[in-house]
């Protein structure tokens, strides 16, 4: 793992654990995106992208999130895992044509 590498090369840029604050924090972001009515004044085009066979995000969750939101459009790559730009090559390439795709905008497929 690169992670591994680097800190072994550099400890210094380890890590620890869960703080108090970065916990609270989370909490406080749960609420925001639990409360009535989040979302409802963002109109910004999201291409939300999730990893099909992630241990650590809710795709649930993810996908309830990009239901509320105007201009959500939900993606999963079934075999992605938690960082989808360290997977396989395949993985991220099904990422990427997605990314390539949304950033080009809804009239590139007509001009192709």
């Amino acid at each position: 793992m690169d992670e591994k590498r680097a800190i072994k090369e550099n400890p210094g840029l380890a890590l620890g654990g869960v703080t108090y604050g970065w916990l609270s924090a989370t909490f406080a972001s749960i609420d925001i995106l639990a409360a009535p009515g989040f979302g409802q004044e963002i109109t910004i085009p999201i291409l939300m992208v999730s990893a099909g066979s992630d241990k650590i995000v809710s795709l649930e969750a993810q996908k309830s999130i990009c239901a509320r939101l105007n201009q959500c459009r939900s993606m999963v790559i079934p075999e992605a895992r938690h960082e989808i730009l360290k997977e396989t090559d395949a993985v991220r390439s099904i990422f990427w044509d997605e990314f390539d795709k949304f950033t080009a905008g809804p009239d590139r497929s007509e001009r192709q």
